[in-house]
């Protein structure tokens, strides 16, 4: 994996979600995401009852998370943002993964 990837995916790491875009029946969506990294591979958790996780699958994908929010303090005064493009497939994580994710959403 190229150094800009692995840095990324380190940048990745430091936060809890992000935004992932893809296209709906013909429309563009925005949805807030879950994610963890598991062997260099960016694991999301969506809300699967809207289906957009559904309209995912097997379709090419961008998602993005950055560290706006945080006070400018918590990464040397740095802001960043990072951004994956790729193809997305429904994959059912493993009980430790699951646990990596924390908490289910009450919502």
């Amino acid at each position: 994996m190229p150094s800009e990837e692995l840095h990324a995916i380190e940048l990745l790491a430091r936060v809890q979600y992000g935004r992932l875009a893809t296209s709906m029946r013909a429309l563009p969506i925005l949805a807030v995401a879950r994610h963890i990294v598991v062997d260099g591979r960016v694991v999301l958790r969506m809300h699967s009852g809207l289906g957009y996780h559904e309209a995912c699958d097997g379709t090419v994908v961008a998602y993005g998370a950055d560290n706006f929010n945080a006070a400018p303090s918590g990464d040397d005064g740095e802001l960043w943002s990072v951004q994956f493009t790729g193809p997305a497939e429904i994959v059912h994580p493993t009980p430790e993964q699951r646990e990596r994710f924390g908490a289910t959403p009450s919502r």
